[in-house]
């Protein structure tokens, strides 16, 4: 697939943007499996799910072969699953698929395929893909506003502010920790220069590394 991205506007310093983003979901899930769900850092947690989505947008836009990522990605997935179930005790897909659901998404809206959205609705929420129904909303929030920063702000804004005002009305206090998605929005939009340099493979291989090292140091607690 040749590149055909056009967003400029935004912050093009992915490996910047992943590395902030693995941070992130490390201490959402130090959180939640050693610290008794501190909700502190699950909050912190949701910066990491919309600059993952934000990135598989540039990976997908600059991808020189679509099946080849996607075959990267699962295959990251499916060593992760057994390491996920025990450390989560949950039986429902890892994100790692969820990542597949976007990039079929992005490439289902670039090209027009619309016939595979039913797909990627009616699976996604079936399997339990975590973020499933979030990710329906926030890939084409990235993918039609990655070149008009007003409309992308307040699209993005306006999504997440929903789950402040759920809260104020459930008073389920998972609806105001997600809705601290928000303030990936800051990492997307101002531009950084980092010049941060790391082999692509190092963000795919992290992902399994961390869930087994908290899996090790869960047990060795308990």
């Amino acid at each position: 697939m040749e590149s055909k991205n056009n967003c400029t506007i935004l912050n093009m310093d992915t490996n910047f943007l992943k590395l902030i983003a693995i941070i992130s979901m490390f201490i959402d899930h130090a959180g939640y499996t050693l610290f008794s769900n501190n909700l502190i850092m699950r909050s912190i947690g949701r910066i990491a799910f919309p600059l993952f989505t934000f990135c598989i947008m540039i990976g997908y836009f600059n991808t020189k072969d679509l099946k080849k990522y996607i075959k990267r990605i699962l295959m990251i997935g499916i060593i992760s699953q057994p390491i996920y179930i025990l450390l989560f005790n949950i039986y429902t897909p890892n994100i790692m698929f969820t990542l597949i659901a976007e990039l079929l998404l992005y490439y289902s809206l670039d090209n027009k395929k619309w016939w595979y959205i039913p797909f990627l609705v009616v699976i996604p929420f079936l399997l339990k893909f975590d973020y499933s129904i979030i990710y329906l909303f926030i890939v084409p929030i990235f993918y039609y506003f990655r070149n008009n920063k007003v409309l992308l702000c307040i699209s993005y804004i306006t999504f997440y502010f929903s789950y402040l005002l759920d809260f104020f009305i459930t008073k389920n206090i998972f609806c105001c920790v997600t809705s601290c998605s928000i303030f990936a929005l800051f990492f997307i939009l101002i531009k950084t220069k980092t010049n941060f340099k790391v082999n692509k493979y190092f963000f795919y291989l992290f992902y399994p590394l961390h869930l087994l090292i908290l899996l090790i140091i869960k047990y060795i607690i308990m």
